[in-house]
C-alpha cells in the first residue's frame, strides 16, 4: 500500500470517527399475524416540507445551538466563547437582531452537475425566529448601505442583496483568517487546481460564482434566503403546493431532537469531485443517500453518520473497508506521540459501527474531555 492510499485511508477514518455520529435503533423482529400492519406514518415538518425539491435538507436548531450546545462546548474556553459572545453582541448592536433568538433554520439543497469533478451547489434557507421577516430584511437594507435591488415575483417582494466584496470577508471568517481581503490581482491563485483543500471546501459552502443572495418574508415569523433562483423555485412551490420531497425529507428527521440533522442524496462519482482515485473511493461511489446527526445528552456528544448503499451486498463491502480502516488507523495512530494523533486513535477506539441491509451506520460519543483537547490545537 503506497503513502497515498495510505493516508487516504487514514484521513477517511479519521473523518468518520471525529465529525459524524448517529444513533440506531435495533429493529425487532415482527411476530407473524394473520392482520394487517399498518404502516407507520413518516414524519413531517411544515418548515422542512415548504422547502423546494432538494437533494440535501439539513435542520439546524439554532435555539439550542446558540443558547446550550456551544457553550457547553466552550465551557472550559472562556476565551473563545467570549469571542464568540462578543460578534452576538456586535451583529445585535449593529442590526438589532439578536441571533440567539432564532428559533430553527432549515436548508434545501440542489446538487448542480456542471464537469465530471465540479458540482455547484444551488440553496435556499428557511428561518423562523421571534421576529418580523419584513424587519429583518429592512434591517438587511440599511446595513447593505443601498447595495441591493427589489423585484416581484409570485405575488411577493424578493430583495436581491449585492454580496461583491462581502464574500472575501466570509472566506477569511471560515479560514480563521483575521487579515483584510486583498484586492490584488497579481496575489490571486493562478489555477484552480492549486487551491489548498480549505479553498475548496469555503468554494463549495459559500458558491465560488455566488455575487448576491436573495431574501423574501414568507409569512410573519418566516424569512427565506438563499440563491435567486432557488428562492424563486420555493415560492412556485408554494404557489402550486407541489408535494413535498419526502425522501428526502424523512432521512433528514430521523433524529428530530438533534441540535443538526441531515439527509439527501449523494451526487453520482462522487470519488470524482473530492479527487480519491483509489480502492476506498469506488465503496463511496456505491453509496446513494447519507443521513445523519450531531446532539448532546448531559454527558457526552453524540456525533453520527448513516450511509445507504446500492444494495446489501455493497453496504456490506462498505461496512469490511471501515471496519478496516478502524483497526489499522486505530493501531497507526496509537504509534504516534502529537496529541491529535492521540485523540483520533481515543475516538476511533469507542467508534461503533453496524450494518443493517443497505445501510451502514457509525456512532460515536465524545466526552467533554474529548472536546477540550480538539479546541487546544485551534
Amino acid at each position: 500500500m503506497n503513502n497515498k492510499v495510505l493516508s487516504s485511508f487514514l484521513a477517511f477514518a479519521v473523518l468518520f470517527a471525529s465529525i459524524f455520529v448517529f444513533d440506531v435503533n435495533a429493529q425487532k423482529t415482527k411476530p407473524k399475524t394473520t392482520r394487517a400492519t399498518p404502516k407507520t406514518k413518516a414524519p413531517t415538518d411544515p418548515l422542512i416540507a415548504a422547502l423546494p425539491q432538494s437533494d440535501m435538507v439539513i435542520s439546524v436548531n439554532v435555539n439550542r445551538l446558540l443558547n446550550e450546545f456551544v457553550p457547553k462546548v466552550l465551557a472550559e474556553s472562556p476565551d473563545k466563547l467570549g469571542k464568540l459572545n462578543e460578534q452576538l453582541e456586535k451583529i445585535k448592536s449593529q442590526s438589532g437582531f439578536d441571533l440567539r433568538k432564532m428559533e430553527r433554520v432549515v436548508a434545501g439543497i440542489r446538487f448542480v452537475r456542471t464537469a465530471p469533478s465540479k458540482v455547484n451547489i444551488e440553496a435556499v434557507a428557511l428561518a423562523k425566529s421571534a421576529y418580523n421577516p419584513e424587519g429583518i430584511i429592512s434591517g438587511g437594507k440599511v446595513i447593505s448601505k443601498g447595495k441591493f435591488k427589489e423585484e416581484k415575483y409570485a405575488g411577493k417582494n424578493i430583495v436581491i442583496f449585492d454580496l461583491s466584496g462581502v464574500r472575501d470577508q466570509a472566506v477569511e471568517a471560515v479560514k480563521g483568517g483575521g487579515a483584510e481581503p486583498t484586492t490584488d490581482p497579481n496575489n490571486a491563485p493562478a489555477q484552480t487546481e492549486n487551491k489548498s483543500m480549505m479553498d475548496r471546501i469555503v468554494d463549495t459552502i459559500l458558491g465560488g460564482d455566488l455575487k448576491e443572495v436573495a431574501a423574501v418574508s414568507i409569512d410573519d415569523k418566516t424569512l427565506a434566503i438563499g440563491k435567486l433562483s432557488s428562492v424563486k423555485s420555493m415560492l412556485d412551490k408554494k404557489a402550486t403546493v407541489k408535494p413535498p420531497n419526502a425522501a428526502v425529507n424523512e432521512l433528514a428527521l430521523k433524529n428530530p431532537t438533534a441540535v443538526l440533522s441531515f439527509g439527501g442524496n449523494v451526487p453520482d462519482n462522487v470519488s470524482k469531485l473530492i479527487d480519491f482515485d483509489n480502492e476506498f473511493a469506488k465503496q463511496l461511489d456505491a453509496i446513494k443517500q447519507v443521513y445523519g446527526s450531531v446532539g448532546m445528552s448531559e454527558a457526552n456528544y453524540e456525533i453520527a453518520l448513516s450511509a445507504r448503499a446500492i444494495n446489501p451486498t455493497e453496504a456490506k463491502n462498505l461496512f469490511d473497508v471501515l471496519q478496516f480502516l478502524k483497526q489499522f488507523g486505530g493501531g497507526f495512530l496509537q504509534g504516534r506521540n502529537d496529541e491529535l494523533s492521540k485523540i483520533g486513535a481515543g475516538l476511533l477506539e469507542g467508534l461503533k459501527t453496524k450494518n443493517e441491509g443497505k445501510d451502514v451506520h457509525l456512532k460515536i460519543e465524545m466526552k467533554q474531555s474529548d472536546v477540550n483537547g480538539l479546541l487546544k490545537l485551534f
